[in-house]
Formats: C-alpha cells, sequence, structure tokens
C-alpha cells in the first residue's frame, strides 16, 4: 500500500472516528425501539397462554360437534306411543339375505334382518319415529339396493339410498 500525504491525516482521522448522535435523535431511537419490544410482546404468547388458548379452542371444537351428532342422532328411549311401524319389502328372488339400513339404524347391516315370506319376497316391520328416513337394502351382504318403491338419491358415497316420511300413526 502506498503512503498517504500527511497532509491527509486529520482527514481520515475525523472520518474514522464515530460522530455524536443528538440527543434527540437518542430519544427517537430508544421510543422506538420500546414500542417494537412492547408489539412484539403482544405478538408473542407465554407458553400458559398458548396452551390455555388450545384448550379453549379444541374445547370449542368439540361442543359444537357433539352439538350436530346430538341434532343428527335419533333420541333413544322414545315413547312407544311416538313410535310408528314402517314395513320394508324388497323382492329379491336369488337372494341368500337381506337387511335394511338406514339413518335409523346407524347403516349397520345387523341390526334389521329381513324375513324371506315366500316366491322371493324379502319383508320386516320397524318402530319409527315419524319424520324423514334414509335408507338402502343390502343384499346378500355387498350388493346395495334402493328400494324400488320410493324415492332414490346417489348420495351416500355413491350408493342408491331411498327417501321415505314417516307419517305418525293416529290415535285409536
Amino acid at each position: 500500500m502506498s503512503e498517504l500525504d500527511p497532509r491527509l491525516e486529520p482527514w481520515l482521522a475525523a472520518l474514522r472516528k464515530e460522530p455524536l448522535a443528538r440527543p434527540e435523535a437518542r430519544a427517537r431511537l430508544a421510543a422506538a425501539l420500546r414500542a417494537e419490544d412492547a408489539r412484539a410482546a403482544r405478538r408473542i404468547l407465554s407458553p400458559p397462554a398458548a396452551l390455555a388458548a388450545g384448550i379453549a379452542l379444541v374445547a370449542l371444537t368439540s361442543a359444537f360437534w357433539l352439538a350436530l351428532w346430538r341434532l343428527d342422532t335419533p333420541e333413544r328411549g322414545v315413547a312407544a306411543e311416538e313410535l310408528t311401524s314402517a314395513q320394508f319389502v324388497l323382492h329379491a328372488r336369488d337372494a341368500r339375505s337381506v337387511s335394511v339400513v338406514g339413518d335409523f339404524n346407524d347403516w349397520d347391516p345387523r341390526a334389521t334382518p329381513l324375513t324371506r315370506t315366500g316366491d322371493g319376497v324379502w319383508s320386516a316391520v320397524v318402530q319409527l319415529r315419524p319424520g324423514t328416513v334414509r335408507y338402502a337394502y343390502l343384499v346378500d351382504g355387498t350388493e346395495w339396493r334402493a328400494d324400488p318403491h320410493a324415492v332414490t338419491l346417489h348420495e351416500d358415497f355413491g350408493r342408491p339410498t331411498s327417501v321415505a316420511y314417516i307419517v305418525p300413526q293416529e290415535a285409536p
């Protein structure tokens, strides 16, 4: 490196020296840093606060889904006078077993088996609450069939589903 002109030394020394900050600039910088610390403290949850927020979120979500489930699930222990007899009939000559599955029995194939009554006719009488029911027939445990005498939908996982409206029985 080449030697500098000695006349430039005072200038270089002044440039290397850290300038003094004015007091008002220092005050503005300190205030800005305090404000940023306050904003950061509001954004960050403490571990106990984060845990409490998580527990509250789980509780609210569970309460919401439980309420929906209760609205969609038929009540157990319904008084006998509120139930109506509904007969399910299917003609399936070559079937070895037939059951009716629906929202009234939680789509359980074992809950409501039909009885062969003769000449390929399968039947069962079920006590149901009045209102709309969705159902299908399960033939031989594998084949889903809609009721040929009811309104048919294709909404439950692509399987044919029938819809019926159960009318309350009139008092004698």
